[in-house]
């Protein structure tokens, strides 16, 4: 019995700090939510939920930080031209589409436009499809997808580990707690890195895939663009894909299954080796990378960008889009007769030797202030066909 009361004592303390410190967050309104896994449609995981001021979506506290924090009204007044944009971290990087707002009102006087940010960090095709329905019921008049960078990455979310591992189901559950959000908070600002039960912290980076897993994944790329294409069409609502753009020459590959990352393959490779393999398929993401660049600085830009190709189609860490996922987009967009803007296309025809060059971007595939006005810019030319 005294033993018992000996544990009361030195517990009752620390429970009721945790009650209280619990209680004043949640009084306070405080939230914030690491990791977002949500591939489920349920109304928790709705992007937009009605806000205080009636009348009006806004970003679900949920996503705040995952998806850029918006405001538009429930009920779409007659003049305005309602447009989503979905995506990744690359869209969401692009925060409210000021230069292509602009671009359109100038061009249609009388039309107010919105342009409704869907980028989540991270978010592949699985995910935005669920973000695709949803926006369906928002009254959109025009919806954009530009998306390949995160199919991989989204797939090691999905697996053990993910959002239905262990991890994913305890980080879930501590979700719940203020005191975990709070903490989840101070080491994301600290550490710039998810707390410790969100299965994002080690699942993602260090996976590999090969040849079978990623013609997988490819397929499953290209059902979900096709069913978002397809229930737009159902709905008579306008859709554009687009062609995304990835840099070839700034970012070598992420990883070979032979010599490893990047660095270990620097000082493994003999230099000779480089130069004897020009124009011959090597089968390794990091040799082809290395032969491209060569390929590149001599001049010859067909050579060079056959194996710049193949390097990212070899990577065996493929955290970007390649020309696969862009082929797919762009059969689709035939298929289904819809327009296409090709980012990639652009910058390739503005680049030396048809390559796009690194000013286009800030890393493997996310885009720099000039990148970013290209893509306004060769969306803004798509949808004035669209607003005619």
């Amino acid at each position: 019995m005294r033993k018992r009361n000996t544990i009361i004592f030195v517990l009752l303390p620390g429970l009721l700090l945790f009650l209280f410190a619990e209680i004043t967050l949640r009084l306070g309104g405080f939230s914030f939510y690491p990791a977002d896994l949500a591939f489920r449609i349920d109304e928790q995981y709705r992007v937009f939920t009605e806000g205080a001021d009636k009348g009006f979506y806004v970003t679900s506290p949920r996503k705040t930080g995952i998806f850029i924090e918006q405001r538009f009204a429930v009920k779409k007044p007659v003049e305005n031209y309602r447009i989503f944009i979905l995506g990744g971290s690359t869209i969401n990087y692009l925060g409210g589409f000021e230069r292509l707002k602009k671009q359109l009102e100038a061009r249609y006087a009388g039309k107010t436009v919105e342009i409704i940010n869907c980028g989540g960090l991270s978010y592949g095709t699985t995910r935005l499809l669920l973000v695709f329905q949803e926006v369906l019921g928002y009254d959109p008049d025009l919806v954009i997808l530009y998306s390949g960078h995160n199919e991989f990455e989204e797939e090691c979310l999905k697996t053990p580990g993910g959002d239905k591992g262990f991890l994913g189901r305890l980080n879930e559950s501590m979700l719940n707690i203020r005191l975990y959000q709070l903490f989840s908070r101070v080491f994301y600002e600290v550490k710039k890195a998810r707390p410790l039960f969100s299965p994002a912290t080690n699942v993602v980076w260090g996976r590999s895939f090969d040849e079978k897993q990623k013609t997988g994944i490819y397929k499953t790329y290209q059902n979900n663009v096709e069913q978002m294409v397809r229930l737009a069409k159902n709905k008579g609502i306008a859709m554009i894909v687009c062609a995304v753009a990835y840099n070839r020459l700034g970012r070598p590959p992420f990883y070979s299954s032979l010599y490893g990352t990047y660095d270990a393959f620097v000082k493994a490779i003999d230099p000779d080796k480089i130069k004897a393999a020009v124009g011959t398929d090597t089968n390794d993401p990091m040799l082809e990378f290395e032969i491209g660049k060569l390929c590149y600085a001599e001049g010859d830009f067909e050579k060079a960008k056959s194996h710049l190709e193949r390097a990212y189609v070899l990577d065996a860490q493929p955290h970007r889009a390649n020309r696969i996922t862009n082929n797919i987009a762009k059969q689709i967009a035939k298929k289904y007769h819809i327009p296409l803007v090709d980012i990639d296309g652009r910058m390739a025809a503005e680049s030396r030797g048809g390559i796009p060059e690194q000013r286009f971007f800030s890393d493997h595939c996310h885009l720099s202030e000039l990148g970013k006005e290209i893509l306004q810019d060769e969306m803004y030319n798509v949808i004035k066909a669209e607003l005619r």
